[in-house]
C-alpha cells in the first residue's frame, strides 16, 4: 500500500455542501495546471450530478462527477449521441491532486463509478468527452474502462472526442470493473462508499429504477429447475444439519417472533429451519422471485405464507420481522447494497440478519478446478466471494457483525454419508462435486467444466471450500440515533470481528 493512498477515504458528497472545495481543486488542476478555460470549472449539471470525492484527512485530493441526463436533451445532441430513451450518464471532471498521482486513484475512481452506476442507476448509455490534452487518453479509456470512440465534434484546438460505452458491452465492462476494483481496493486499502445509502440519505432514491432491479435473477435464468431441484433439496438438508449448532450459539429474539427467509427457493430449507428448537413459537415466511420454485413450496407447505417478490423490493411492511434469513442468496445478488437497504427497512430495531453462503475465496483444489471457479467468477454477475466484503458493506447500513462462523467442506468422507466434525464436514466425492456441478449448465464454461470434471472423477484429488455464517444486528431504536454518524471500524478491526466466533 502506498503512503499516498493509505490515508485516503472516498465519499459521495452533495455539491451544495462541498461546492467550494470541488471547484477549487478543479481550478487548480484544469485551469492553473492544464491550461483549460476557466469556464470548465463549474459544469452546468453540477447541482444534480453525483460527486465521488477522495479525502486525505479533511483535504479534498480527488474528485469526479457523474452527470445525469433523463433521456435526450440539447447537450446529448450536441455530442452527436444516438437517440435513446432512458437514463444517460456522463462521467466528467476527473481531477487528482499532484501529490496523489501514480497511486492508481484515477483508475480506482473509474472502477467505483462503473460498478455503482451499473448496479444502481442502470443507464441505457454512458459517455465521456475528451478535450485539449485529454484527447490523448483515448487508449487508456478504451483499455481500462471499455469506452469506444463515437464522434469528433469541432475542429483544431476546439476538437472534442466523444466516447461511449455501448449497452452490449455493459455486462462485460461491469464484471471487469468489479474484479479490478476489488483487486485495487485490497492493494490500496481504499473502499467504495455505498451509493444506495447516499441516495437514500440525500432523498434522491428516484434515481434508482423501480422495476429494473426486480427482474435481475441471474441464478435461475440459465438453469434447468427440473435438474436443479433434487440437487438443491439435498444441499438444503445438508446445510440444515450443519447449521443446527450454529443457530444454537446465536442470541435469537425470543418468541413470539417473525422470520422472513429471503431467496427461499423451493422452501425445503425453511420447512426444516422452522423445526429447530430455537425457532419454536416463530411465525415464518418465505420470499422468492421464482414463481416456479414457490409453486413447489406451496404444494409442500401450504400453511407457510409464501411471497413472490425480489430481495430488492419485497413490498412488505416496515419493521415487520425480527429475523431475516438469507442462505445462498447474497452470492447471487447484483446490487447487494439495495438488498441491505430493503432488509434494514424490514427489520425491527434490534433484529437480526442471518446470512449463510459459500465463499469461493476459500476454495482449494487442483489448478484445473481452480481455473473453472476463476472463469465462472469472471462471467457471473453475482459474487461468490461477497462474504469477504459484506461486513464493511453492511456497516454502511448500520448492521453490525456479531458472529462469524466457518465450516470447511471436504470431499474426503469414506462414503456418500456426510461426516460432521467441529467446523468441518466431510462429504462423499459425488456430493462434494454437486456444489459445483451447476456450473456445467453455463455454455461459456463448457470447456473448463469438462476439463475439471474429467480430472475430478479420474483422480483422487481433494477439493474443499468454506460455508460461512455471518450474523448482523440492527441497532435498537435508542442506539440508532445516538450512533448515527459514528466512525466505521477500520479494516483491521473488521477483520478481527469477522474472525471472532
Amino acid at each position: 500500500m502506498s503512503k499516498a493512498s493509505s490515508a485516503i477515504q472516498f465519499r459521495w458528497v452533495s455539491f451544495q455542501t462541498h461546492r467550494d472545495v470541488i471547484l477549487s481543486l478543479r481550478r487548480a488542476i484544469l485551469v492553473d495546471e492544464q491550461g483549460f478555460d476557466p469556464s470548465i470549472v463549474h459544469a452546468e449539471g453540477d447541482e444534480t450530478a453525483l460527486h465521488l470525492c477522495g479525502f486525505a484527512g479533511d483535504e479534498l485530493v480527488a474528485a469526479v462527477a457523474v452527470f445525469i441526463h433523463h433521456g435526450m436533451d440539447e447537450e446529448l445532441r450536441r455530442w452527436q449521441l444516438p437517440e435513446v430513451s432512458g437514463l444517460v450518464t456522463h462521467y466528467g471532471r476527473y481531477v487528482v491532486h499532484p501529490d496523489h498521482r501514480g497511486a492508481k486513484l484515477a483508475e480506482l475512481m473509474g472502477r467505483f463509478l462503473a460498478r455503482h452506476v451499473f448496479e444502481t442507476l442502470q443507464p441505457v448509455l454512458d459517455f465521456i468527452i475528451l478535450q485539449g490534452p485529454h484527447r490523448e487518453l483515448q487508449g487508456m479509456y478504451r483499455r481500462l474502462f471499455w469506452f469506444r470512440f463515437h464522434a469528433r465534434v469541432g475542429e483544431g484546438d476546439d476538437e472534442t472526442i466523444v466516447m461511449v460505452r455501448p449497452p452490449p458491452d455493459y455486462p462485460r465492462a461491469y464484471l471487469f470493473a468489479r474484479q479490478r476494483e476489488q483487486a485495487l481496493s485490497r492493494q490500496l486499502g481504499i473502499y467504495s462508499p455505498s451509493l444506495i445509502r447516499f441516495l437514500d440519505d440525500e432523498g434522491r432514491v428516484e434515481l434508482i429504477p423501480k422495476d429494473g432491479h426486480v427482474q435481475l435473477n441471474y441464478y435461475t435464468s440459465p438453469l434447468s429447475l427440473t435438474d436443479e431441484l433434487p440437487r438443491l433439496s439435498a444441499q438444503n438438508r445438508l446445510l440444515f444439519a450443519e447449521q443446527r449448532a450454529r443457530l444454537a450459539k446465536v442470541a435469537l429474539p425470543p418468541a413470539p417472533a417473525r422470520l422472513l427467509d429471503i431467496g427461499t427457493g423451493s422452501g425445503v430449507y425453511l420447512t426444516l429451519l422452522r423445526t429447530h428448537e430455537r425457532l419454536a413459537g416463530y411465525e415464518v415466511h418465505g420470499l422468492d422471485l421464482s414463481t416456479k420454485l414457490l409453486q413447489y413450496a406451496r404444494m409442500t407447505a401450504p400453511e407457510i405464507p409464501w411471497h413472490v417478490a425480489s430481495a430488492y423490493q419485497t413490498g412488505l411492511p416496515d419493521a415487520s420481522f425480527d429475523v431475516i434469513h438469507a442462505s445462498f442468496v447474497f452470492i447471487h445478488l447484483v446490487n447487494v447494497d439495495l438488498a441491505l437497504r430493503e432488509i434494514c427497512r424490514l427489520l425491527k430495531p434490534g433484529g437480526l440478519l442471518y446470512v449463510v453462503d459459500i465463499n469461493d475465496a476459500t476454495f482449494r483444489g487442483p489448478p484445473e478446478i481452480q481455473e473453472m471457479v476463476k472463469v465462472h467468477a469472471a462471467i457471473y454477475e453475482g459474487d461468490r466471494t461477497i462474504l469477504e466484503h459484506l461486513p464493511r458493506r453492511a456497516a454502511d447500513f448500520d448492521l453490525q457483525l456479531e458472529h462469524h462462523f466457518s465450516t470447511r467442506l471436504r470431499n474426503t468422507a469414506a462414503s456418500e454419508t456426510p461426516e460432521f466434525l467441529e467446523d468441518e464436514v466431510r462429504l462423499g466425492r459425488v456430493t462434494a462435486w454437486g456444489m459445483y456441478s451447476f456450473l456445467g449448465q453455463r455454455e461459456e464454461l463448457e470447456e473448463e467444466f469438462d476439463i475439471a470434471q474429467d480430472l475430478y472423477f479420474s483422480s483422487g484429488c481433494e477439493i474443499s471450500v468454506e460455508i460461512q455464517t455471518q450474523v448482523y444486528r440492527k441497532p435498537p431504536a435508542a442506539l440508532a440515533s445516538a450512533d448515527a454518524g459514528a466512525p466505521k471500524p477500520s479494516q483491521a478491526e473488521e477483520t478481527a470481528i469477522r474472525h471472532a466466533g
